[in-house]
């Protein structure tokens, strides 16, 4: 062990003095409303230790701390900070409609989610909140579902799969497909499309960037629908005829009348009752349980509609069980184009001496043809979107944002908002999808897996994401250059700017520490922090560095763990659960450590090579390593450094910004500092509870 940490200490090039050169200050405490909120809605207004956990300066009663609901927003308090000019000033630029984008630039804790939240109460319209990752998606999900779940229906929708491996082809090896569907996630995904074309609330759906791959087409999926409704008829050809309607518009799976059933499924009785009624028991994909319903056989007239364990409200719509629905002329169609488009690619493979590479497409193909002539569908099917929705080469492809668009007057397109949540990640992540997928799926073409029409299933390139947005919201606590560049500039009358916390805390202070003996000073400061209860995060370059530090600190005492990309969604949250409860002192991490934590017991955050030139110590990237500090009053921030970089330099300057509005508002309204007291563990909870 003892070889293993002077292993360790050479690698991170950790062994020399300790030295600190000077003081700063950085962000520190949010006592976001959310955390308040559920703790008060949950406690009557104390946290878990008995103490209060209202802001300072915002009177909250502990025995009347119920939510309450003011302009469609509910929370156990007024707006304060710099949250009712940010608010107003967001409603007054989204109603110019000859405008398309807003920036709100909200330092860490100013409590830009409570602002997002009122700005769609007044907004009254479909929104769609666009953010970097699943994890982040859910704790925002369940936060705007606090907020407005009076008044709107909040939604998740995110990648359904638990594991993906996709289908490639590179340097002679094919690698075929490998994926499992998480039901609760594919749960997820169908409440929010339903919620965008059902009549009720006005729908607030939360993504990731999985919203700019397909989906099916909004009318097929509004049209072949089931509507169960007390005295009508489900059906004129009685029983059979609400089986086919199940098995061949909503493609359910029919399972024998003995067997238990599961989402997307449904069974009928095998023999009528006295009253000659059948029962079909569905399990709709988006509902926590299955529904009976009770069917006479000769009119298929609907006599009763049961759910198991919950209240049903009639008349209600049987959604399609996957969102790829192709009516049946349209079917027999793409049929014949996808025949005549292998036709013509594997005669001109051929030509160019590809034998090989022409019989396998026929062969796959042939196979896919025959599953989709007799079962409607094929695994892969999503590669034959363009024939089976009738699209022209190369048009884009059918996602989330055309739910958003859908009206049932088929003359006229629904205005929405969006709201890109994290932008300065967010709008990155939409450019790069399109190149990485089209390159993969060119080499599957070129060795005959797949026709050219699979090129155009894809993800939207990000112009034309843009050209389906009617209105933009664009939220940060560091915009980047573009977001900037489209609102018209830092000091530009559509920039937002948010300083002042509710809570009263300022930005805590950033310390310049020299590398000399840094991993002993760092382990020091860790103990110390967990002696009071605090807990720490540290961010390094490497996802070996993350391993090989939080090992280095367990060794000299701390209980310290790792989190990096290789890491499933669970497990990061398990962990950072496990450190906010007090399990853990330490978490290492690298670019994971960045946007969106929520982790109030960390005071604090130190920055390892903190001088190394580049994107993972830009300005931008160490404002938000060190904003995970920033919900806590004793935080603060340590930058191992030998020398202070321009970036480094910048952050600072804009912290001392921070600090003086900041200082002033306390003086002027006499307010104490308040650490926030939950955090991230809300995001152990099932995805059902956001």
């Amino acid at each position: 062990m003892r070889r293993r940490v002077a292993n360790v200490s050479r690698h991170l090039n950790l062994n020399l003095a300790t030295r600190a050169t000077r003081g700063r200050a950085i962000w520190t405490a949010r006592a976001d409303r959310d955390d308040r909120a559920d703790v008060a809605a949950r406690t009557g207004g104390r946290d878990a230790a008995g103490e209060t956990s209202g802001r300072e300066g915002v009177e909250v009663d502990a025995g009347t701390a119920a939510r309450r609901t003011t302009n469609g927003v509910r929370a156990p308090f007024e707006p304060s900070g710099d949250q009712p000019s940010a608010i107003e000033r967001c409603k007054e630029l989204l109603s110019d409609r000859d405008r398309k984008f807003v920036c709100l630039r909200g330092a860490t804790g100013t409590g830009k989610t409570y602002v997002v939240a009122n700005v769609l109460a007044a907004q009254r319209k479909p929104a769609l909140v666009v953010v970097p990752n699943k994890t982040l998606a859910a704790q925002v999900a369940r936060e705007l579902r606090a907020y407005l779940g009076e008044s709107h229906r909040v939604e998740l929708f995110v990648s359904h799969f638990s594991v993906y491996v996709p289908e490639s082809y590179s340097n002679g090896r094919y690698t075929e497909k490998r994926s499992a569907i998480d039901s609760d996630l594919d749960a997820l995904r169908h409440r929010a499309t339903r919620a965008l074309v059902e009549p009720g609330k006005t729908p607030v759906v939360v993504a990731s960037v999985s919203c700019l791959y397909g989906l099916g087409l909004p009318t097929d999926y509004v049209d072949a629908a089931l509507t169960i409704e007390i005295g009508a008829s489900a059906s004129t050809f009685g029983i059979d005829g609400v089986e086919d309607k199940l098995r061949d518009d909503l493609l359910y799976e029919r399972v024998m009348p003995y067997m238990d059933i599961e989402r997307g499924q449904y069974k009928t009785t095998a023999a009528p009752d006295d009253d000659n009624c059948f029962t079909i028991t569905i399990w709709p994909p988006y509902l926590e349980s299955a529904l009976d319903v009770r069917v006479r056989g000769d009119d298929g007239v609907v006599v009763a509609c049961e759910a198991r364990g919950r209240r049903v409200d009639l008349p209600l719509t049987i959604w399609p069980r996957v969102h790829y629905i192709t009516p049946a002329e349209r079917l027999q169609r793409a049929l014949v184009s996808i025949k005549a488009e292998l036709d013509e690619q594997t005669k001109k493979l051929r030509a160019e001496g590809c034998a090989i590479e022409a019989d396998r497409l026929e062969q796959r193909t042939n196979a896919d043809l025959t599953l989709l002539r007799e079962l409607g569908w094929c695994p892969g099917a999503e590669h034959y979107s363009r024939h089976l929705r009738c699209a022209k080469p190369e048009e884009p492809p059918v996602t989330l944002l055309d739910y958003f668009s859908y009206s049932a007057d088929s003359q006229t397109r629904r205005d929405w908002l969006l709201v890109a949540d994290e932008s300065h990640v967010m709008l990155p992540q939409l450019r790069a999808m399109h190149g990485g997928d089209r390159s993969r799926k060119t080499a599957l073409v070129g060795a005959g897996y797949r026709l050219p029409s699979a090129l155009d299933n894809r993800p939207l390139m990000s112009e034309e994401f843009w050209q389906r947005v009617p209105q933009a919201l664009l939220v940060s606590a560091t915009p980047g250059d573009i977001e900037t560049e489209w609102v018209g500039g830092k000091s530009s009358d559509a920039m937002v700017d948010m300083v002042v916390r509710p809570s009263g805390v300022l930005d805590p202070p950033v310390h310049v520490v020299g590398k000399e003996n840094q991993l002993e000073a760092l382990a020091q400061r860790v103990n110390e922090k967990a002696k009071i209860g605090e807990r720490s995060l540290v961010c390094v370059l490497t996802k070996a560095d993350t391993e090989d530090l939080s090992m280095y600190l367990n060794a000299h005492g701390v209980r310290a763990d790792w989190v990096h990309s290789e890491l499933t969604a669970p497990q990061r949250a398990e962990k950072l659960s496990k450190l906010q409860q007090g399990e853990l002192d330490c978490i290492v991490g690298a670019q994971l450590l960045r946007e969106g934590l929520d982790l109030p017991s960390v005071s604090l955050v130190a920055i390892l090579d903190a001088d190394i030139p580049g994107f993972m110590r830009s300005a931008r990237s160490l404002m938000q390593m060190a904003g995970r500090a920033a919900r806590n009053k004793n935080g603060e921030c340590v930058l191992f450094a030998d020398s202070i970089t321009a970036a480094m330099k910048e952050m600072m300057n804009e912290v001392d910004r921070r600090r003086v509005k900041q200082h002033k508002h306390n003086v002027d309204n006499n307010l104490v500092p308040v650490t926030a007291t939950l955090g991230s563990s809300t995001s152990t909870l099932s995805l059902f509870d956001v």
